[in-house]
């Protein structure tokens, strides 16, 4: 089936690069939906049986770059939402019960990541100072949320005007179509304390 996307591998590998750069060792990982029903912790081997390979490969990502910087990816729990603010703050409230708490976290998307923001505000927790936080989509919110998210920006104009030029017959596309993404980096993340 032709298909029109990011690379989700690479571009979340780019995400956890710019964590681990600036210092941090500590993560965890806010999971999009790896299928319907299902919220909290999931096993690295839950994640790679996902019925949502999106979900599935830019975990993928982000463990490539955390084996590239020395870190066990298992080190990293991993809680899967349904993009909601609900599912979110349980998320949210299991990941920070846990022993040592991230200096980081890697949310699949930006919506997800919002909500991860909204809770450590709302526990008094800073965003970038105590917790830098990722996203992934580069919503238009995300450049005007506070503090403002950095995240991985999708080029969703290009992928809108290719998929109508695939549509109409100008474009046709034949497997899949890979763009690349754009790590914009904003307030949300610090090298950790």
């Amino acid at each position: 089936i032709p298909a029109i996307g990011v690379d989700n591998v690479g571009r979340a590998r780019a995400a956890a690069e710019h964590l681990t750069g600036l210092g941090h060792r500590r993560f965890a990982i806010l999971s999009t939906a790896l299928d319907d029903f299902h919220v909290g912790a999931v096993s690295r081997e839950e994640v790679q049986k996902a019925r949502y390979s999106t979900s599935r490969d830019r975990a993928i990502g982000y463990w490539q770059a955390f084996e590239a910087a020395g870190i066990d990816p298992d080190s990293a729990p991993i809680f899967e939402t349904q993009e909601s603010a609900e599912s979110t703050f349980a998320c949210m409230e299991a990941m920070f019960a846990e022993g040592e708490r991230p200096t980081a976290i890697l949310a699949m998307s930006d919506k997800v990541a919002m909500y991860a923001i909204d809770w450590l505000f709302r526990h008094g927790i800073n965003v970038p100072s105590d917790v830098s936080v990722v996203g992934f989509d580069g919503v238009p919110e995300s450049a005007v949320s506070t503090p403002k998210l950095t995240t991985l920006a999708q080029p969703m104009a290009e992928i809108a005007r290719r998929a109508v030029a695939a549509a109409m017959g100008e474009e046709p596309v034949e497997g899949r179509l890979i763009l690349p993404g754009e790590l914009v980096v904003r307030e949300s993340t610090a090298p950790p304390k």
